[in-house]
């Protein structure tokens, strides 16, 4: 079985994808991917680039000769995909967010390539109106619809959507490597990089608020419960906000503006951190708190709870696998946001305690480990279909 796998050229999403496609090499599954726009194929077996790709490498150094490249490939996106795919058994889209992946999921049909489309919480939480009608195309020319990292919620709401298409969901988890980087950490073989996080942070508790800068984190409504705590327990505070991506200046400035009036010293992480710092910066979190208007089961959170933090999450977000499996965390309304956070820092100690196994029973459903079975078999069933 051949695979190629093709997926936006999202920093937030390589290490996932690389880490994917190196995981189903490791079982057998020869598979390849592209990052789209891109003009590089990414193979652990070292396949050959295709000779396009070679080429527009070149002209992409040549200034005189780069616009016309760039139009090239984009008017002829479509054919260029099809003469690589065409030597795959399995194409597998991720996302269904760009208009030509219907053409080229198309052309993947026509070629006698089976296709799968993975569905992020993106897919369905932010889509238009005027989406819908490429998007259907990608559906009904997916042979399966992948909701590996969506909830069982989500599920349900492409059912609604797209009645027609749900005998062709599947869900599978991606695995995760941070686990094992994470258990490295923990043993010293790889040393933690703590020297992005202020000085201030010493001696506090830390802690983290969000887990991007989009406006949908409801940062703001974090701060305030935060800034109503009685004095002496927020002398003994410090707030992270990583804010790397997906952050507008407007919205910045906004939450600036209520960090500089709290009194308690903060962080507002706006550089990208490398792997290695993101893990460190979860291993010195004391709490996180989560109130995203909505959600998947985003790999930050796991990781936070991995190492032990004490995650307080809204009680409307599908996280019912944690439960399902037990995962120690606190749902929390918007009307108890402060009485939970409160809770949680006079009684810090009760609270990590009751975080103790966390690490277990999520390195049982999260890690590569766990979800490769489940990978093969999904490949199996799709190859046969």
């Amino acid at each position: 079985m051949k695979v190629i796998m093709i997926h936006p050229a999202d920093n937030n999403q390589l290490f996932l994808m690389k880490e994917t496609c190196e995981q189903l090499n490791n079982i057998g599954i020869h598979t390849n991917r592209l990052e789209y726009g891109k003009f590089v194929l990414s193979s652990p077996r070292k396949d050959r680039t295709p000779w396009i790709f070679l080429l527009f490498s070149i002209l992409e150094k040549i200034p005189k000769l780069r616009w016309y490249s760039r139009n090239y490939y984009k008017n002829n996106i479509i054919k260029i995909y099809s003469n690589i795919i065409k030597d795959y058994d399995v194409l597998h889209i991720q996302s269904s967010f760009f208009k030509e992946f219907a053409d080229i999921t198309e052309k993947a049909q026509d070629l006698g390539v089976k296709v799968i489309t993975t569905i992020w919480g993106s897919d369905l939480n932010w889509e238009t109106v005027e989406e819908r009608p490429w998007k259907e195309r990608i559906y009904r020319n997916s042979n399966i619809i992948h909701l590996g990292p969506s909830s069982s919620g989500e599920k349900n709401v492409f059912k609604q959507k797209y009645p027609e298409y749900a005998y062709k969901i599947r869900r599978v988890p991606f695995g995760l490597k941070q686990f094992d980087i994470l258990d490295e950490m923990f043993s010293g073989k790889i040393a933690k990089d703590v020297s992005f996080i202020s000085e201030q942070a010493k001696g506090r508790i830390m802690i983290t608020c969000g887990y991007n800068g989009r406006e949908m984190q409801q940062h703001m409504l974090i701060l305030e419960a935060i800034d109503k705590l009685p004095k002496e327990i927020k002398q003994h505070l410090f707030l992270f906000l990583p804010m790397t991506y997906l952050l507008k200046d407007e919205y910045y400035r906004m939450v600036l503006e209520k960090l500089n009036s709290m009194e308690i010293p903060f962080q507002i992480q706006r550089d990208r951190l490398t792997l290695e710092q993101n893990l460190s910066m979860r291993m010195n979190t004391d709490i996180v708190v989560n109130i995203q208007k909505t959600d998947r089961l985003s790999a930050s959170l796991q990781e936070h709870l991995y190492c032990g933090s004490v995650l307080i999450a809204g009680d409307w977000l599908p996280y019912e696998v944690y439960t399902d499996n037990d995962v120690f965390y606190i749902k929390t309304s918007l009307d108890n946001l402060y009485d939970n956070i409160k809770d949680v820092i006079e009684n810090y100690p009760a609270y990590k305690q009751k975080c103790t196994n966390n690490r277990t029973n999520l390195y049982n459903i999260s890690s590569w480990k766990a979800v490769l079975p489940k990978w093969k078999s999904f490949y199996d069933e799709m190859i046969n279909l």
